[in-house]
């Protein structure tokens, strides 16, 4: 999988100096160190330091006085709040990104602002837990009025710091809203707002196009680290299959590599699937090149679908039938639920799940139409047989 970004020096300047304001280090009115002092500190350019103040004067945190240097707004404490971003997967999905924009963008016009919590390139290790721990006791500190959360995906039950993450905010008594998946397991439910895709209903889309256009052994592929959401997926294609009166064995749902052509190939083999719904669009896209590699042809030998319509799913050799996610509804909603959420911390914990878009193109065929044609064609061979 991809390598997330680390955080770049001048978020680190940034989400320092928001620390410092949330906290109350620099009061309002107070004049800030110069960027020469501010570059020392951090030991990095001027330049970076100088982008991170500009951020601050568009979110009316601090004003420059020419000659004078940048000082406190004086009413930042009255008229301002700070709201956390906690998105793990950031630059590791693409979904996250506009997800993260919208909230971001929606908080500014409130007249409030985010601060985003830094997240590591080896999301499954502790160092990188402990990592986003830091960020989350830095929003703490900081007295956020809230916080955006998109729960960890961890492949060892060990290392899911999920729960100590949310406690930590509750004891602090900062509302949570929970992004894309819940910390606890299908079917349990959590007692944080959420705001997300309808899963399951999503998967069940794929499968029932795919059993409208004549295939009947539909396998399911997947990393070896996913999310909860996956057993929710799961589950609405096997109510689809079910329905259909169509068997779907517990084989045909894999953990593999879609990089490694001989784990491929040997389950093809076993499987003989005429589809493979793939956990999401990278997954689909690197099969996509192994299977090419192995000759086998999509859609022609194998229908492929993915999840989630990155924006590069047009661009693949064959390009992906997929289901779009309403990121930027997500990051909408989340907002709205927040705003109340703080308005009203008793409020009962709420759930909204989205509906995505299905997209078809050409990585799918209706077999049913592909059956006739070779029917037909061999009704006429048969029929060139016998008049000869």
């Amino acid at each position: 999988m991809p390598e997330k970004p680390r955080e770049t020096k001048h978020q680190v300047v940034l989400n320092s100096l928001l620390h410092d304001l949330g906290t109350g280090r620099f009061q309002a009115g107070e004049k800030l160190p110069t960027e020469m002092e501010l570059a020392d500190s951090f030991a990095v350019s001027r330049p970076t330091v100088t982008k991170a103040v500009q951020e601050l004067v568009q979110m009316g945190l601090v004003y420059r006085k020419a000659g004078a240097g940048t000082f406190v707004e004086e009413t930042r404490s009255n008229q301002r709040r700070i709201f956390g971003l906690i998105v793990p997967e950031l630059g590791d999905s693409e979904i996250f990104d506009p997800v993260c924009n919208q909230i971001t963008n929606l908080i500014q016009k409130q007249s409030d602002f985010v601060q985003w919590a830094g997240t590591n390139s080896q999301p499954f290790h502790r160092e990188s837990i402990e990592h986003v721990f830091a960020a989350c006791r830095q929003l703490i500190e900081a007295q956020v009025s809230g916080v955006f959360f998109a729960p960890f995906v961890t492949p060892d039950e060990t290392l899911n710091p999920n729960q100590k993450i949310v406690n930590g905010f509750r004891k602090a008594g900062i509302p949570v809203v929970l992004l894309d998946r819940d910390i606890e397991m299908f079917p349990q439910r959590s007692d944080f707002d959420l705001v997300g895709v309808d899963h399951l209903r999503a998967q069940a889309r794929i499968a029932s196009l795919l059993i409208e256009t004549g295939h009947r052994r539909i396998a399911f592929w997947l990393w070896d680290n996913v999310a909860n959401t996956i057993q929710l997926r799961i589950a609405g294609a096997q109510q689809v299959f079910l329905e259909a009166g169509i068997p779907f064995e517990q084989e045909l749902i894999q953990t593999c590599d879609p990089n490694d052509m001989e784990q491929v190939s040997r389950l093809i083999q076993k499987l003989n699937p005429d589809a493979i719904m793939c956990a999401n669009d990278i997954f689909a896209a690197k099969l996509l090149k192994t299977l090419d590699m192995i000759q086998i042809r999509v859609p022609q030998d194998l229908s492929v679908t993915g999840y989630d319509d990155v924006q590069y799913a047009t661009l693949f050799r064959v390009p992906l039938s997929t289901l779009s996610q309403p990121c930027e509804k997500i990051g909408k909603i989340a907002v709205q639920l927040m705003n109340e959420r703080v308005k009203n911390p008793d409020l009962p914990a709420r759930e909204v799940t989205l509906t995505p878009s299905l997209v078809i193109r050409e990585s799918t065929m209706d077999r049913r139409a592909a059956a006739k044609i070779e029917s037909s064609a061999d009704e006429y061979r048969s029929h060139l047989k016998h008049s000869q």
